[in-house]
């Protein structure tokens, strides 16, 4: 799906099909798009004390906090390039 996607995931077998169903049958091409193979990801390292965002009026802790960095409010998910 990354270099060519097709509008429907069913293709009708014969022209008169697709003609009653009357979905449009197209492709996008993307030739130039970057292969997945290719793309690293980058890694938060959420075991040192220097990751963990302090609360603010929470004690402090010698244990940063299990998994990604969350909102203490609405304990939703920080994006990691927030600043």
């Amino acid at each position: 799906p990354r270099f060519m996607r097709a509008s429907v995931n069913n293709v009708p077998c014969t022209s008169e099909l697709l003609g009653t169903s009357g979905l449009p049958l197209s492709i996008a091409v993307s030739p130039l798009a970057v292969d997945a193979a290719t793309i690293t990801l980058p890694v938060v390292d959420l075991s040192s004390d220097a990751t963990a965002v302090p609360t603010p009026g929470a004690a402090a802790s010698s244990q940063p906090p299990p998994g990604p960095v969350r909102c203490a409010r609405c304990k939703a998910y920080i994006n990691p390039f927030f600043r």
